[in-house]
């Protein structure tokens, strides 16, 4: 996002757990309108949570969105989270690819980026 001329702010947590105060801290200082994308559904829960807490209006004042498209999580959230549909097909596809690599020592000793696509983008929520 800096790259390409955007501003950017990273919310620096350690593990999973989270600081409700913290994160809504955080969000509070953001400019408006914002987006905030969570490394998984399961933060952007948090986020919206933060969002409630601190009386911001989501997705007008703030847009969230996570990543893993988590059935059991996403279209329950108020708003429903739009989500990530990572392509773990092929993720897993690459990682098999990387390993028989290693196994015949084809494998290069410098790290590599390796970009892959998602799957899709599930947009939900947002109208009023």
């Amino acid at each position: 996002m800096a790259h390409n001329g955007f501003k950017t702010a990273v919310y620096r947590t350690r593990g999973k757990g989270y600081d409700l105060p913290k994160l809504r801290a955080w969000i509070n200082k953001l400019p408006r309108p914002v987006g905030i994308f969570a490394a998984f559904d399961d933060r952007a829960t948090q986020v919206l949570e933060a969002c409630r807490d601190a009386g911001l209006d989501v997705p007008h004042q703030i847009a969230v969105i996570g990543v893993d498209n988590d059935e059991m999580i996403c279209p329950h959230t108020t708003p429903p989270l739009t989500s990530v549909q990572p392509d773990h097909t092929r993720i897993g596809e690459l990682a098999a690819e990387k390993l028989m690599e290693m196994m015949d020592g084809r494998r290069s000793t410098r790290p590599e980026r390796i970009l892959v696509g998602v799957k899709r983008i599930e947009v939900r929520g947002g109208k009023r």
